[in-house]
């Protein structure tokens, strides 16, 4: 805020500090340009934070001043809310000490600022005037270096209308914190725009709501990341949905759990995606699947899962290269479920470290469900316990490195029917 040799506080000006600390300021932006020879300003486009909402608008605001009065001046406002930018009215006055001018007077005194708006700025408008000097115009805004944005600020009555009111706000690479609490998500969620998403661990939950039957949310911004929150789909009121679809690049999903989805838990496509972490329980298909995707990575993901279909698995790749599980653990309860699966068209795809345990159909499977073939996987230093058959090769494969696993305890351990499969240092 502008503060001039003299200056008289009023109200309106403490106020303004006061619920900057909180509630208004100014992210950047919405300063106050003249027009030329004329009574008009121009507000810039700028963000803020209003009547504890963030606020952003793209387009600069003409405004009218009032015709002045022909004998004594007065002080009029500019003010934001979450309407826009708009000027308030002051009235004719003597000036109050005399031979002063704007903010070094105590009369006229400029009118209140409304409730639900913030101060930007407060202009003296001098008895006759045709025009406004820079000297008329004095700068009340609040500025506040902004780095994180608190979820429960932006507009919305629910957790798919804020994350979509905040993608109109947000700058590219910036980041929302989102408090414990569950959010309904009513509509697909598109994450356009890069952004940067950190929960507050289990206790943040987006849960789909019982009409959604769709997915819950989409990232296909690239480089965004996304942290510690936990997806519902409320299956038992849905008919199909996924609960996270990373379809851009280089995109990060860490500890962001699924449980109840009717679809999928998390699918990977695109190129260099990581997926860190997350529990997974109660989905009817995969957990986590790459679908089309390259160079993507799951690591130490967790699933207690014992509502698969029987003809899914918990961790699955399809049509996709250069990928890999590691250190992913699947617990089963239920004989007909499946573990991990590579199926056909996927390339160089990698099972490293990782575990299958309990009660359950089958282990490991490289095994296409189409004509398709599956070109050079490996599986190492995986292990599995409990299940009809603990590691499986089918005749569509071609090339498979098996090196290191330990398969025990299984009614059958191994079963190899591709193509020049490489095996050493196994324990079957």
């Amino acid at each position: 805020m502008e503060y001039k040799n003299n200056q008289v506080l009023f109200a309106n000006d403490l106020n303004n500090l006061t619920n900057a600390i909180s509630k208004d300021y100014i992210i950047n932006g919405f300063s106050i340009d003249l027009v030329s020879n004329t009574l008009q300003i121009i507000v810039n486009p700028g963000r803020s934070k209003v009547n504890d909402y963030y606020y952003r608008s793209t387009i600069s605001n003409t405004l009218n001043i009032s015709s002045p009065d022909t004998l004594l001046p007065r002080k009029d406002i500019v003010v934001l809310s979450t309407s826009g930018s708009s000027i308030i009215n002051g009235n004719p006055d003597s000036a109050s000490p005399s031979g002063f001018t704007g903010v070094q007077t105590v009369k006229p005194v400029p009118p209140t600022v409304p409730v639900g708006n913030m101060l930007l700025a407060e202009l003296w408008i001098n008895p006759g005037s045709s025009s406004l000097s820079s000297s008329d115009v004095t700068d009340k805004r609040v500025l506040k270096d902004f780095t994180i944005f608190n979820f429960d600020n932006f507009q919305g009555t629910n957790g798919s209308e804020k994350l979509i009111n905040a993608q109109s706000i947000l700058n590219p690479g910036e980041s929302i914190f989102i408090l414990p609490g569950t959010y309904d998500i009513t509509q697909t969620v598109t994450i356009s725009t890069q952004l940067n998403l950190f929960g507050s661990g289990d206790q943040t939950v987006f849960k789909a709501v019982s009409s959604l039957n769709s997915d819950l949310i989409q990232v296909p911004a690239s480089g965004s990341n996304l942290y510690n929150f936990s997806l519902d789909g409320n299956r038992t009121l849905q008919i199909t949905g996924y609960g996270l679809k990373l379809l851009g690049s280089s995109i990060t999903a860490q500890n962001v759990n699924a449980r109840n989805i009717c679809s999928g838990g998390i699918i990977i496509s695109g190129a260099n995606n990581l997926v860190i972490g997350g529990h997974f329980e109660n989905n009817k298909n995969e957990d986590i699947e790459f679908s089309d995707s390259t160079l993507s990575t799951v690591f130490g993901a967790q699933s207690n899962n014992s509502a698969i279909d029987a003809s899914r698995y918990a961790f699955w790749a399809y049509e996709s290269k250069c990928c890999s599980f590691i250190n992913c653990n699947f617990s089963s309860s239920i004989s007909s479920l499946n573990g991990f699966g590579i199926a056909e068209d996927c390339y160089f795809v990698k099972l490293i470290g990782c575990s299958a345990r309990g009660t359950l159909d089958k282990g490991f499977t490289i095994k296409g469900v189409f004509a398709g073939t599956i070109f050079y996987s490996q599986i190492e230093d995986c292990s599995a316990t409990g299940a009809s058959v603990g590691l499986t090769i089918s005749s569509n494969s071609y090339k498979a490195l098996i090196t290191g696993n330990i398969m025990l305890e299984n009614t059958i351990n191994f079963v190899d029917q591709g193509s020049l499969t490489t095996s050493s240092i196994n324990i079957f």
